[in-house]
């Protein structure tokens, strides 16, 4: 796919407070390929997952208007919150009981790949590849109507950020303007 006229946000610092700026970024593509698969391996029991491959990058980058001389051009780099590699592995097994209720218990395991996170491709604002375990129980009605579940999120309790916010003041680090300093705003997920 390739999109024209794409939009992002541009993070910048006006009498000491980081505002966010929406910008036509210019031209991004994304190709890649995708594989699932789900199966019933024994009564009862459903195990389903897929891995992914993907390769978005920006391809001609637009400066916003009045960006300063510095502002780098990111032509080829990844573009921001696409990690190259995905992969998820669900199971279900629904219990068999004489309750009135049908339970069942299910887990899964989600993982990708590193990701930048700013589209001026700071080196500060890459996640690192991470991944997580979730499971639970849902107790339903024989019809699926009614159903109550308890989920435990994260069991590993791994730290991830789900944005990463530079800091405006830059300086040059082998040709390419960067922060000097790290961030100034992680986001994170409830479960992180």
């Amino acid at each position: 796919s390739k999109y024209n006229g794409f939009q992002t946000n541009s993070f910048v610092q006006v009498n000491g407070v980081i505002i966010t700026n929406l910008i036509n970024a210019g031209t991004v593509s994304t190709q890649g390929v995708q594989a699932d698969f789900r199966a019933r391996p024994a009564a009862g029991l459903m195990v389903s997952g897929g891995v992914a491959y993907t390769d978005a990058k920006i391809d001609k980058f637009n400066c916003p208007t009045g960006a300063p001389l510095t502002c780098s051009y990111p032509n080829g780099k990844p573009l921001p919150y696409a990690p190259k590699y995905k992969a998820v592995l669900n199971a279900s097994y629904e219990l068999q009981t004489s309750l009135p209720f049908a339970v069942s218990l299910n887990t899964n395991y989600s993982w990708q790949s590193s990701q930048q996170m700013d589209i001026g491709e700071s080196p500060y604002t890459v996640q690192p590849a991470y991944g997580l375990w979730n499971a639970g129980i849902k107790f339903s009605n024989s019809s699926d109507t009614y159903s109550v579940s308890l989920v435990l999120q994260n069991i590993l309790n791994k730290f991830y950020a789900t944005a990463l916010v530079p800091d405006s003041a830059t300086g040059v680090v082998n040709g390419v303007v960067v922060p000097t300093t790290t961030f100034v705003r992680i986001q994170t997920a409830e479960d992180s």
